[in-house]
């Protein structure tokens, strides 16, 4: 019965996140859906797993909450709407090029 109620839960917690992913600008979309799964884990596992909360755990929660939360305050609300001709210029723009190269740098 309770797995039955986890699928559940589980199951509709993924449908509202589609929906929030579509509704809120990508940074706050990302960084609340991926914090938010490491923050549940962290915080549920010692109540359910029995596993120890230590120290570092501790402190990667906080600076997992404060990273969020910066990056949720400080994104952009407004609704970026490009033209064909904007499209066409952004893999030139030299803030795509580096971004670019060092995503390649880490690979």
């Amino acid at each position: 019965l309770m797995q039955a109620f986890g699928w559940t839960f589980w199951l509709s917690g993924q449908g509202l996140n589609q929906v929030a992913i579509l509704l809120a600008p990508a940074t706050v979309a990302a960084c609340v859906t991926f914090s938010g799964s490491l923050l549940s884990n962290a915080l549920l596992a010692p109540l359910v797993l029995r596993e120890r909360l230590t120290r570092l755990h501790k402190i990667g929660i906080v600076l997992l909450s404060v990273g969020g939360t910066a990056v949720t305050w400080s994104s952009s609300a407004s609704d970026p709407f490009y033209t064909w001709p904007q499209m066409q210029a952004l893999p030139a723009r030299p803030v795509t090029v580096g971004v670019l190269a060092g995503a390649i740098c880490l690979a």
